[in-house]
């Protein structure tokens, strides 16, 4: 069961990770390895720089807030998608608060930032069924090593930069 686990967390992470190299915010770590209350984490730039958590209207501030949006549901829709089983709402709790969070600073209204939100997942289940390689590839490395570093990370998804070149 532990091993089921660590792979369903190398997969979350890994989904994060993915998603935060195609949507610019590098990684900079990615990690299995449990402490406190988490399983794994990756931390990576913000694409929230320069935009601000106070929504101004512009498209910079709105892309910005959807890749960051993405980039939150990434690591629980890999998961699902690894393992349907290993499922439960507490794995990606604090990731659709956030999701949600950013969501309303941009639609104003929990009901609008819910379909807005349902919008953002579907985009972000093509754009990991479309590199669902490198997304096994990464959670293939967490579990051989337990951590990432940002070179480990980079030379793994590197050939999706050269490919979109």
């Amino acid at each position: 069961m532990i091993a089921d686990r660590r792979k369903a967390t190398a997969y979350h992470e890994a989904g994060h990770a993915v998603a935060a190299w195609r949507l610019g915010a590098s990684p900079r770590t990615a990690t299995i390895i449990p402490h406190g209350d988490v399983q794994g984490e990756v931390i990576q730039d913000s694409p929230l720089i320069d935009a601000g958590l106070d929504f101004d209207g512009s498209d910079h501030a709105r892309n910005r807030i959807e890749r960051a949006i993405m980039i939150c549901l990434a690591g629980p829709i890999a998961q699902r998608h690894f393992a349907p089983h290993s499922w439960r709402y507490w794995h990606g709790g604090p990731d659709y608060v956030t999701a949600f969070d950013l969501a309303l600073r941009i639609n104003g209204s929990p009901r609008a930032a819910k379909a807005h939100l349902k919008w953002l997942e579907i985009r972000t289940q093509d754009l990991l069924e479309s590199l669902w390689n490198y997304v096994e590839g990464i959670a293939g490395d967490l579990l051989k090593r337990g951590t990432l570093l940002p070179e480990d990370i980079r030379s793994a998804l590197l050939p999706m930069r050269k490919r979109e070149a």
